[in-house]
Parts: structure tokens; sequence; C-alpha cells
């Protein structure tokens, strides 16, 4: 008789497809296999519970845009090799004695989209976008010191030019 665990690793091609979906953006889709992974890890116990909780914590994540988030940071600023080694470190995590069945089932899952994140950052590099600095008009100084000349009206006439008001 097959262990949860050993349900949780079938789980795992459906895992790493739902983390090819978000890398993609295909977020419609992603949603779809989540609700998937959801009716098929709610008879697993606790470790159907991390499992899932791991897949949709990453969906909000990518969905609220959160850049400090630990995905995030892999996709930026991490190598392939450097998202291997996060995976190596979370496979031994959900393996070790301690570990208790919520722990390993969210390990499992956040192995299995390291290991789609590593595949796909090698072979589809994440477009990094670089920030622009605005460009701003030139300061007032800027300007005064050049050879543009200004001329700054006032908004209403001075009080002396004012007509009076006859009473």
């Amino acid at each position: 008789m097959a262990t949860v665990f050993d349900k949780l690793k079938r789980l795992r091609c459906e895992a790493m497809q739902y983390s090819r979906y978000i890398y993609f953006r295909s977020l419609s889709a992603a949603e779809d296999m989540l609700r998937s992974i959801r009716s098929k890890v709610e008879s697993l116990g606790e470790a159907g519970r991390g499992f899932y909780d791991a897949l949709n914590g990453l969906y909000i994540a990518i969905t609220s845009d959160d850049k400090n988030t630990f995905y995030y940071k892999l996709y930026y600023d991490s190598s392939p090799d450097d998202v291997e080694s996060y995976r190596d470190k979370l496979l031994n995590e959900a393996y070790r004695e301690t570990a208790d069945e919520y722990e390993r089932g969210f390990t499992l899952a956040w192995e299995a989209i390291l290991s789609q994140l590593a595949e796909l950052k090698r072979q589809y590099p994440p477009k990094v976008e670089k920030l622009q600095e605005p460009s701003l008009p030139k300061s007032v100084t800027e300007m005064l010191r050049g050879d543009e000349s200004i001329e700054i009206k006032p908004r209403r006439k001075p009080k002396s030019e004012q007509p009076k008001k006859s009473s």
C-alpha cells in the first residue's frame, strides 16, 4: 500500500507543471491546476495540506507581485545552480527525523517548484527589466546658469495696479 508521501511524489509532475505556468505567468492555467491539485490532496491529511499550502503561497506571492518573496529572489537574483542548491537543502529537510507531515508535504512541493525553476532558468532565462530613471527637467538653478532666459510672471497684478472698488 502506498504511503501518503508516495502519493505526494506522484503529484510532483503536476506541481512542476504548475510551477511552469507560474514561471510563464499563465495565471489562469495555474489557478485551474491548483484547484485540481487541491482536490487530489484533500484526502492526504497534514502532508497534503502542506503540499497545497506551498503551491497556494506561490500563487499568492505572484499575483500580489511581492518582490520580497523567496521565489522572486530566486527568479531574478539566482543562477540555476543556486536554485538547485536550495532544492537539495529542502529535500534534506523533508526527510529529517524531526519534520512533521505538514512540513514534509510543504518541502516536497517546494522541491518540485525549485526543480522546475532551475530547468526553466537554463532554457528560458528570465527577462530582467531594467528600471529607467525618469528624465527630469532641468532644475531652475541649472536653467538660470545656462543661456536660457526665464521670465517669471506674477500670478496676480500687484495691489497697486488693481482697480479700486468704488463704494
